[in-house]
């Protein structure tokens, strides 16, 4: 994520306006949704004041959330925020859990 976000900040600089961790500031790719929109932490200040920041999939257009990663997944879960790029049947109203290896 931090390569591509890279390579569009390269060729569209006007659009892509955050550094890339570890610089001071930048964001950090902590997840990506099945429509492939991308969720960074902004490291601006100690770790646990990050902000969420969300990039719509294949897009400059994003949104930044005042908000711890957990906080950000509990609201979006129980459907106190909703993110605009996320799709609108997101998330669904049955909850399943897929587990992932990570070896």
């Amino acid at each position: 994520m931090s390569r591509a976000y890279s390579q569009s900040k390269l060729k569209f600089p006007q659009y892509y306006k955050h550094h890339i961790y570890p610089e001071t500031g930048g964001i950090l790719p902590w997840g990506h949704m099945e429509n492939s929109d991308e969720l960074y932490w902004l490291t601006e200040g100690r770790p646990d004041e990050w902000k969420v920041v969300v990039y719509e999939s294949r897009s400059p257009e994003n949104y930044i959330y005042s908000l711890s990663m957990t906080d950000f997944l509990c609201e979006i879960i129980t459907k106190k925020l909703a993110c605009d790029t996320f799709p609108d049947d997101f998330p669904s109203d049955v909850a399943t859990f897929i587990s992932v290896n990570v070896d």
